[in-house]
């Protein structure tokens, strides 16, 4: 027959503190990878929703009518409706609003774990020949360990951040800005130059291929 053995309590006092602190850790572990995996999943919506706000931001900044969920236009406010916004956009200002808006409402409900200072920023690059919207968000988390992060000298909130740019195609809107430079243009040639301006231009692009031509002669 086996024989039985049996622990003093000196020997199950050690086995219940190692398991206890055995367990800490292990639990300690899990949570830091759950947390972890919460960070990811909230960067991967950042980043989803700043795509999706430049898209629909680019799909509807022509037109502060048009909503930004399903860009159907509403003609109860028409006096939104500006020409030649890409030369100057009165309503730029507006629009960002809107998008900031739209950020915001289609972020709140995919949100899990709580986090502080939350910022959309709507910045507008404008080309000669195009526009490019550049959606950023930035959003803190905190890591609930300030006092070992002092220690080091490093902040306990950990910021995610996610980015898109996207750039505004409208030809309509390109076609109605060159038709507009050109009307310009001859009007203040006849107004001011009596109509030399062409003319001018035209001496000019003979002289440089003049010269041009001299050059290929000499090679």
């Amino acid at each position: 027959m086996g024989k039985r053995i049996f622990l003093n309590s000196k020997e199950t006092g050690n086995i219940t503190i190692e398991a206890s602190i055995m367990f800490s850790a292990l639990f300690f572990c899990i949570v830091i990878l759950m947390y972890i995996c919460l960070l990811l999943y909230h960067q991967s919506c950042l980043e989803s929703i700043a795509v999706r706000a430049a898209q629909r931001a680019v799909a509807t900044w022509s037109d502060l009518n048009k909503d930004m969920y399903i860009e159907k236009v509403s003609f109860q406010n028409n006096s939104t409706i500006q020409l030649y916004y890409s030369i100057y956009d009165s309503e730029k200002d507006k629009k960002k609003a809107r998008v900031c808006k739209y950020v915001s409402n289609y972020y709140n409900p995919y949100k899990i774990l709580k986090s502080n200072n939350f910022k959309v920023d709507i910045e507008v690059k404008n080309y000669l020949l195009y526009k490019k919207i550049k959606v950023s968000i930035s959003e803190g988390y905190d890591l609930y360990i300030e006092g070992i992060m002092k220690i080091f000298g490093l902040s306990s909130i950990f910021r995610l951040n996610g980015s898109a740019e996207r750039i505004i195609n409208e030809p309509v809107e390109l076609i109605n800005n060159v038709d507009f430079l050109i009307e310009t243009g001859k009007e203040t040639d006849r107004k001011y130059f009596q109509g030399k301006t062409g003319s001018s231009i035209l001496e000019i692009g003979e002289k440089i291929k003049q010269i041009i031509d001299k050059i290929k002669g000499f090679l």
